[in-house]
């Protein structure tokens, strides 16, 4: 299983982690938006997870069909990948770890998220009738959602905001995204709640704690 996860790692090292491509240019005639985050960890599993955002309607609140997945982006070498992967885990974990990503207009909350603790042990947090933060960005715009700390100790909300630091994403954003046109907008994520009444079932009629789309909606 170990060696395992860490072939996964291996894999993930080589590509962006859903993030934006720090080459690619972005301005206000762009058709998407980009939002900015950072995430720090308790030491409950890894300090970089993966988040997965469910897309939902901001007129209606009623979640829809869209999809966004992100994870720490690997720029760097393979073998300083690893290193940290076997060795750095627990030195490492108050690091604040910033997310930069492209999505489609409209509006998103934390679905799921998950992360690997330092033995390959994957920890998986859905998020399912408990607060969840969410946020609504238009096209060709760039926003900054906040801090956020991730814990999977159950019970407890898996990611919570902290007070955010805007100018601490504008370096980000001005060192590592050059060619990113607009000013931050500094909109911090909304907790929300979920009304999921149907959830989603597996092949076997097994009951998940996924929430359905067209029945699901976001509770302000």
């Amino acid at each position: 299983m170990r060696i395992l996860a860490l072939m996964g790692l291996m894999f993930l090292a080589a590509c962006a982690g859903g993030q934006l491509d720090r080459g690619k240019a972005f301005n206000q005639s762009s058709a998407n938006a980009v939002v900015i985050m950072s995430i720090t960890s308790d030491g409950t599993a890894g300090k970089s997870p993966q988040i997965n955002w469910a897309g939902f309607e901001p007129e209606t609140r009623v979640m829809n069909e869209r999809r966004q997945t992100v994870f720490k982006r690997s720029d760097t070498s393979g073998e300083a990948f690893m290193e940290r992967a076997l060795f750095g885990e627990a030195r490492d974990r108050a690091e604040r770890n910033y997310y930069v990503f492209e999505v489609e207009p409209g509006g998103y909350f934390l679905e799921s998220i998950s992360s690997t603790s330092s033995w390959g042990k994957v920890v998986y947090t859905t998020i399912y009738k408990i607060q969840s933060p969410s946020f609504v960005v238009e096209a060709g715009k760039a926003y900054f959602i906040g801090d956020f700390h991730f814990t999977a100790v159950r019970g407890q909300n898996a990611l919570r905001p902290v007070v955010g630091n805007l100018q601490k994403a504008k370096e980000v954003l001005q060192k590592d995204y050059p060619k990113i046109s607009v000013s931050l907008i500094d909109r911090p994520a909304r907790i929300v709640s979920l009304d999921c009444p149907e959830p989603r079932r597996t092949l076997f009629g097994v009951a998940t704690k996924f929430c359905a789309p067209g029945t699901t909606k976001v509770v302000y």
